[in-house]
């Protein structure tokens, strides 16, 4: 998960000279965080409204689509029509429609560093060695801390903020694409083990037209390069009206979460008060709830658009981007929230961060040893800031929690205690419910802090925290409740799966 709400990639810089002066951009320091604007909504006419203008992640994106729709629309159709054509030049049309994209939308300058960048893991690739592979990329990484340049004094007068927003991301993107096809790559290579010492080079045009693939390229998710070249090269979907009408379903089904989006800036000014260290102070226990529930539910609906948008275009050309986030409401465990809502970013670290730690062991030390390194990762790679380092350690708390209580359920005493007092079914139910929903609250409290700055959430966590019984009482009762609903649906999708297989299986006989 590579953004957040109300944050910009930018950081500090955000607060400096440069980004307080000169022609309004930082409008919260200006015209405030709620920014007067005429409204678009049609029942509203040109009446001017308040909207919440400090959630830098959707301003960017919104900038971005507005900028570029044109570009992401015809992407999927050209792309057919050179596979039906010519199929071995979808790769070359891939890597020019993005150079072009990027330069028309963020600037030459931009295209050049993408270039630059992925010919940098292109030579790693060649010599052969994952380690090197690792190396290069924390070397890209890290190079913002220590190079003098100053990316954003250069851009900002020539592009403005949003353009140097956008490419900071995809640039970022970037690097997880590169490590990606450097990897496979050279495991690749090491599997077939022909004993030829003579060094190898990938595809140039897969794999740069795999690392700069416009439709993911600032928006993701992360996909793992053998993946997308397998589905990128298999075969394409039947041009039928249903195709078709399935895939118009799909954006009117974006359309409608970018619209959301819109609608809760008017509505919910989460991102601008979470600015305010003061307002969870001064907010009612109802209110401090609903505050807490509009960060998070802002993060949900803006991944939604984020991937599933992406992931619609990409499906016109065959290839699989990983699923959009099911409700936020019903990953009840902190291991089932980072396993599914942010799909492409799990399977990312479990291949590259989590299973090399692994390694064949799959003990409860080695579990908990791997998913710190995982959680490691994130907060590198979320630039190392105290609110995120925080995120990550109370999510490896969350999951160190869920690898204790399996090893402590294998101890004897234990096995005791459940079969003379939650022996049944019903009761074994309710025991996870009662155990979950603290658990849950953990999960919750742990992104806000990914949300918003440290006192904030800070604040926050101690009034629910601390205010007993009200309002920790009622908010446990409702996790309760949640954690019910949570294994509901994850027995009707387990059912549902099972009686899919049955009837594939017979169909298939």
């Amino acid at each position: 998960m590579h953004k957040s709400g109300g944050h910009s990639p930018c950081g500090d810089k955000m607060k400096s000279p440069i980004f307080q002066g000169g022609n309004g951009l930082q409008e919260g320091c200006i015209t405030g965080c709620l920014r007067s604007v005429p409204s678009r909504m049609p029942w509203e006419s040109l009446r001017p409204t308040k909207r919440d203008n400090q959630n830098w992640e959707w301003r960017t994106t919104k900038y971005v689509m507005e900028a570029a729709w044109k570009w992401y629309l015809l992407h999927p159709v050209l792309a057919r029509v050179i596979a039906h054509v010519a199929p071995s030049l979808v790769p070359v049309f891939h890597s020019v429609y993005s150079s072009l994209f990027v330069t028309f939308t963020f600037g030459w300058e931009v295209a050049l560093l993408f270039l630059a960048q992925h010919a940098a893991f292109y030579v790693t690739a060649s010599f052969g060695s994952t380690a090197l592979c690792y190396v290069v990329a924390i070397v890209i990484h890290f190079q913002k801390f220590f190079i003098p340049f100053e990316a954003f004094a250069y851009m900002y007068p020539r592009y403005g903020v949003m353009v140097y927003r956008a490419a900071y991301v995809s640039f970022h993107w970037n690097i997880l694409r590169g490590l990606s096809f450097t990897v496979d790559f050279v495991q690749a290579e090491h599997r077939k083990n022909t004993g030829d010492t003579q060094r190898r080079w990938p595809s140039y045009w897969k794999t740069l037209g795999y690392m700069l693939y416009q439709p993911m390229l600032y928006l993701g998710p992360p996909h793992k390069y053998n993946d997308f070249i397998a589905q990128s090269e298999g075969p394409k979907p039947s041009c039928t009206l249903r195709e078709i009408a399935v895939t118009i379903a799909r954006l009117l089904r974006n359309g409608a979460h970018y619209i959301l989006m819109e609608l809760m800036a008017h509505f919910f000014y989460s991102s601008a008060m979470s600015n305010w260290a003061w307002m969870a102070d001064r907010l009612d226990f109802a209110s401090l709830a609903g505050y807490a529930l509009a960060l998070e539910f802002h993060y949900y609906v803006s991944y939604l658009f984020h991937y599933g948008f992406p992931g619609t275009l990409a499906s016109v050309e065959g290839i699989t981007a990983p699923a959009t986030a099911p409700c936020i409401a019903r990953l009840h465990r902190t291991s089932r929230f980072w396993r599914y809502f942010d799909r492409g970013m799990h399977l990312w670290i479990r291949r590259y961060i989590y299973e090399p730690v692994m390694s064949e062991t799959r003990t409860a030390f080695r579990l908990i040893l791997g998913t710190a390194m995982a959680f490691t990762f994130t907060c590198t790679w979320h630039s190392l800031y105290k609110h995120q380092a925080v995120w990550c350690a109370l999510s490896v708390l969350g999951i160190a929690l869920e690898v204790i209580t399996i090893e402590a359920r294998k101890w004897t005493p234990v096995k005791n205690f459940e079969k003379r007092y939650v022996a049944t079914p019903e009761r074994m139910r309710t025991a996870k419910a009662l155990l979950g929903s603290p658990h849950f609250l953990l999960t919750i409290c742990a992104c806000l802090f990914h949300l918003a700055d440290l006192d904030v959430c800070v604040n926050i966590c101690r009034r629910i925290l601390t205010g007993f019984p009200f309002p920790l009482v009622p908010i446990l009762v409702v996790m309760y409740s949640l954690c019910h609903v949570s294994m509901d649906v994850a027995e009707w999708e387990e059912a549902s799966a099972i009686a899919k297989q049955k009837q594939a299986s017979s169909s298939s006989t």
